[in-house]
């Protein structure tokens, strides 16, 4: 259950893997247009929703090589969802319309017009992460580079959230570990991609990276209390919810008999 997703993520991996794509391209000299980005959102939604929609996450065989979490299992099939068909419709359309927005963009013209051996990140494969006073801190960057300034831009495929200002000051917590880059001196963008292009961008203050810290170390210690490293948890520390919107999209609903 761990391993349900949700169209609306769904729809933002293939959103994300498209830009991420078209970037490589370019970093390989190759021309990426609209119509090429389109089609791999198509293709990939249309892979991801046949393996939901087969099961595959419940074959032994098909699950051969691959892991429970390389394969799709949509929270609006495991729960039978009405009118699925349509809802991928829906988010492929939006979908397109993201990276129509991002690639007719003024930053995606300054992004691929630089030099790309100053492109440091763009949505690395594997999950990394850095240490933050004896916490293992996992981030995955959509792309960052140092051409002038340096920058790191996080593409949102969804609506606006407080929370986003927050992730991108973890991300430049790992900038600074892995590149040395001065926090104060990074700057940090949200590139909102629907339903029309807004970029929101910052610098970091020293105040706040010191805060971002501080709030990560806090939290660590809260998940710790709650869920010890070893041995079981303890089920009296989490009591149902009475807000019952919060259990809409809970992945794990049916063990509440839901």
């Amino acid at each position: 259950m761990r391993c349900i997703t949700n169209l609306p993520k769904l729809r933002g991996e293939a959103v994300h893997a498209a830009i991420s794509g078209a970037l490589r391209g370019v970093r390989l000299g190759q021309d990426i247009d609209i119509e090429t980005a389109r089609q791999s959102i198509t293709e990939m939604l249309r892979c991801k929703y046949q393996e939901s929609y087969t099961k595959m996450w419940a074959s032994r065989e098909s699950r051969k090589e691959r892991k429970w979490s390389e394969i799709c299992n949509l929270h609006e099939h495991y729960y039978g969802y009405p009118d699925v068909v349509q809802k991928i419709r829906d988010a492929r359309e939006v979908a397109w319309r993201c990276v129509e927005n991002v690639m007719e963009s003024d930053l995606w013209k300054g992004i691929i017009t630089s030099d790309p051996k100053q492109w440091m990140e763009i949505d690395e494969e594997e999950f990394p992460c850095f240490d933050l006073e004896g916490i293992k801190v996992y981030t995955k960057i959509d792309f960052a580079h140092q051409n002038g300034k340096p920058t790191i831009i996080d593409w949102k495929s969804g609506a606006k959230n407080p929370a986003d200002r927050d992730q991108l000051l973890v991300y430049a917590l790992y900038a600074r570990a892995k590149w040395d880059w001065d926090p104060a001196h990074t700057t940090l963008m949200a590139a909102y991609l629907q339903p029309g292009f807004e970029l929101i961008e910052f610098t970091p203050t020293r105040e706040e990276i010191e805060s971002t810290k501080d709030y990560v170390k806090r939290s660590f210690d809260e998940i710790l209390a709650l869920e010890p490293a070893f041995g079981p948890a303890n089920i009296d520390d989490f009591p149902i919810t009475d807000n019952k919107r919060a259990c809409l999209m809970c992945r794990f609903k049916v063990l509440c008999g839901e």
